[in-house]
């Protein structure tokens, strides 16, 4: 697994800014475990709009360059005692940075200073305007600093990766996504593969399909054919799992029974399918061929497209194919092309 690498922490410069700082519930002195303690923490700045400031509480700190307020701002960070959605795999409790969706001309770091050094690939939630709803920023990480680049203020938290393994493969297990990012683009060729489109099954409806009416195209729902449906978040979050998996597959080792079946038959197109089953009634249940890995229109000519098909489970858990499903996939379609399933 490729290290992920931040630019190395520097001295913070003295910048011009007031700042008063509450803390309550501290560890007693010389506690010295290296960890948030529990309950909240305050702090406040008046931060200069022409030169910037730093504002740090319990292990979160904000870095506004020079230029990004366009007039002095009182800013607040308060480490509450609310803990994030019970469908991420939070590590910390949530941060309100105020003022709330206050824009920024430049880009600020929010900084995560106390996750602890194991923890799994961690991801920032960032808050959206939309409530309980985070966005999953690009984040950097080294030497258990975890840092990521915003333009609006706004509430935060930290979760870890819980549905990839260090060696990139997908978990076999349920498990709970990190927050989805604001967007993902396909048509990214690896090894010679190629990541294409999304769409969404929400099993909700009676029909989730309806002739591709009732589906969510594209990752945000804003793909062909426009039928207004959109992805909920939950979903979004396990779309992203799943594609961020698969990219890790492909980019460290593709099977090598792929390789013989793209050699075999040109197939080398995934389409990301995902099975939303958010508020779908207890007695439904996604039938096996559409809930395993499957190869669509084999027969037109440029291999067709395998189907990689993910799960979003009713309490927003979620549930992806794994390398060993790609192995048997391959293996069952190299020997039955065009007409292919997951070989289980």
């Amino acid at each position: 697994m490729k290290k992920l690498v931040s630019i190395a922490l520097l001295a913070l410069p003295i910048l011009a800014c007031t700042t008063e700082t509450v803390q309550k519930n501290a560890p007693p002195p010389g506690d010295g475990n290296g960890e948030t303690p529990g309950g909240s923490a305050t702090a406040t700045s008046t931060i200069s709009a022409a030169e910037g400031g730093t504002i740090e509480a319990d292990g979160l700190t904000l870095e506004i360059p020079a230029g990004a307020l366009s007039e002095d701002t009182e800013i607040t960070i308060t480490k509450t005692e609310t803990q994030a959605p019970e469908k991420h795999a939070s590590v910390t409790p949530i941060y309100t940075i105020e003022p709330a969706g206050l824009k920024l001309a430049k880009a600020a770091k929010v900084i995560y200073t106390k996750i602890p050094a194991d923890t799994p690939m961690p991801v920032i939630g960032w808050g959206t305007k939309e409530e309980g709803v985070f966005e999953g920023l690009a984040t950097k990480v080294e030497d258990g600093i975890v840092r990521a680049s915003v333009k609006t203020l706004a509430s935060t938290f930290a979760a870890k990766t819980e549905c990839m393994k260090e060696d990139g493969d997908a978990v076999a297990d349920i498990c709970k996504p990190t927050p989805a990012p604001a967007d993902l683009k396909s048509g990214r060729t690896i090894n010679g593969f190629v990541l294409t489109g999304f769409e969404y099954w929400q099993w909700k409806k009676p029909d989730p399909y309806a002739g591709g009416n009732e589906v969510a195209w594209g990752y945000n729902g804003d793909g062909e054919p426009k039928t207004g449906v959109m992805p909920t978040d939950a979903s979004r979050a396990c779309m992203a799992e799943s594609f961020r998996t698969l990219e890790a597959i492909l980019t460290n080792d593709p099977p090598q029974e792929l390789k013989d079946l793209e050699e075999a038959h040109g197939v080398r197109q995934f389409w990301f399918w995902n099975n939303d089953m958010t508020d779908a009634k207890a007695s439904v249940k996604v039938p096996k061929n559409n809930s395993e890995l499957w190869l669509f229109q084999g027969d037109r000519g440029d291999g067709g497209l395998i189907k990689w098909i993910s799960s979003t489970e009713r309490d927003g858990t979620c549930k992806l194919p794994t390398r060993n499903d790609v192995v048997l996939f391959a293996k069952n379609c190299t020997k039955r092309f065009p007409s292919c399933g997951s070989g289980k």
